[in-house]
This record gives structure tokens, C-alpha cells and sequence, in this order.
């Protein structure tokens, strides 16, 4: 890092303080640039459908591992309260999976949660479109997992196969944020950002016959439940 850059991402430090959204939103923006370089063609043109999908993804990672940490440290504080599990991990044949308010509190049900900030941002500039039901997304989902057969993205995608793949993506991608000094929690919130400002801008390229919204919520919904 140059001694311009470091004076810069101080600067932004000290702007947060007193705003958390503006390394979060900041971050945002670099995080869509850097993601686009993963999903150029041999001509250097962004594929729509590509970046959405590692987007998604990325997402759904980011709740996974994250509510994971969380929950640990909520087991560690609360030793004597044995009732309430943060989460609860379900074995099946093709690996495991983890339910309960950990996880859900980063992919839908905190303000900050990862589907609340895409959903928000987005309608406020395209009030027109309906987005999808997300209980009903996560009622399908549990209802999938661990079924070795199940695809996401319109059944192009197998999450397990790809797993170790989209795991290293997102360390990558994180490593590539460390200048933004993110706490662990802002991590959803800042992928809800890019992920309202990316489809705005590539759900277009998607056949009328197909709801990208949908695929996308579907995509991050399983991801985040998986054991990242």
C-alpha cells in the first residue's frame, strides 16, 4: 500500500466512527470492481449472469461463516443458558447444514442482515419490481438440503461441488478488502449493498422467462446454511 493510499483508508477510518455505513458503502463499491475481474470473457466483457451468481454466492458465504463465529462466541457467554441454541447443525449424506437465529440474523432478519439491505436499497430505486418472498424461499430450502441432486441458479449449479471453489473466492475477496478495516458483522450488510446496485444493473440480461431476483435469493438462502 502507498503512503497515499494508507492516508486515504485512515481518512476513511476516522469518516465511520461517527458513520459505520460509510466504510461499508465505500467497500461496496470495491467489491463490485474486484468481482467483476472474476467473471470477464476472453474479450474482457463482465458476463451479467456470471457476476450475479458469484455475488449471491459470495453472500450466502459470508452469512454462513460469519453466523458460525457468532454463534460460538454466543454459546461461550451464555454457558449457563442451555435451552436456546444459536443454531442447530442437521446432518445429512452429502454433508451439513446449520438453522437457527445465528444464521438468520445475518441473511434476513436484522436490519443489517444481508436480504433487508439488498431488498431496501434496490426498491428504493426500482419501486416497480417485485422482489420475492423470502420465507417462502427459505421454507423451499429446508425442505432441499442435502438432497445430492439439487441445483441452484435455474439448475445450472451444484453447491457442493463447488464449494471449496466458492470458499476460496471468498477469502479472496475478503483479503482484498483488509484496507476497509470491516468489523465481521458489517460483512452482510456490505454484500446486500453490492448485490442491490449489481442487479440493478445486470438483471436485464436475463430471459423474461427467468426471475434472476428469485435465483439470486435462492442462491444465497443455500449457501448460508451450508458448512462453510
Amino acid at each position: 500500500m502507498t503512503e497515499k493510499e494508507k492516508i486515504i483508508f485512515k481518512q476513511i477510518e476516522e469518516k465511520s466512527k461517527s458513520n459505520p455505513m460509510v466504510k461499508i458503502e465505500l467497500a461496496a463499491k470495491e467489491t463490485a470492481i474486484y468481482t467483476m475481474g472474476f467473471c470477464k470473457d476472453d474479450k474482457g466483457r463482465v458476463g451479467g449472469d456470471s457476476w450475479l451468481y458469484l455475488l449471491s454466492t459470495m453472500a450466502g458465504v459470508s452469512c454462513a461463516k460469519i453466523s458460525r463465529d457468532v454463534a460460538a462466541e454466543m454459546l461461550l457467554e451464555s454457558n449457563e443458558d442451555k435451552i436456546r441454541m444459536p443454531f442447530v447443525p442437521i446432518e445429512t449424506p452429502i454433508g451439513k447444514f446449520y438453522f437457527g437465529d445465528a444464521v438468520n440474523k445475518y441473511l434476513f432478519a436484522d436490519k443489517f442482515s444481508v436480504i433487508n439491505v439488498f431488498y431496501n436499497v434496490f426498491s428504493k430505486k426500482n419501486s416497480d419490481v417485485k422482489l420475492p418472498d423470502v420465507a417462502s424461499i427459505v421454507n423451499n430450502n429446508a425442505k432441499v438440503v442435502g438432497d445430492e441432486n439439487y441445483r441452484v441458479w435455474n439448475n445450472l449449479h451444484n453447491p457442493y461441488a463447488e464449494k471449496d471453489v466458492n470458499n476460496k473466492a471468498y477469502e479472496k475477496i475478503i483479503e482484498h478488502l483488509e484496507p476497509f478495516k470491516l468489523e465481521r458483522k458489517q460483512i452482510p450488510a456490505m454484500f446486500g449493498l453490492v448485490l442491490a446496485e449489481a442487479s440493478a444493473k445486470a438483471a436485464n440480461v436475463f430471459p423474461k422467462e427467468l426471475n434472476c431476483f428469485e435465483m439470486m435469493v435462492e442462491t444465497i438462502v443455500f449457501n448460508a446454511h451450508m458448512d462453510y
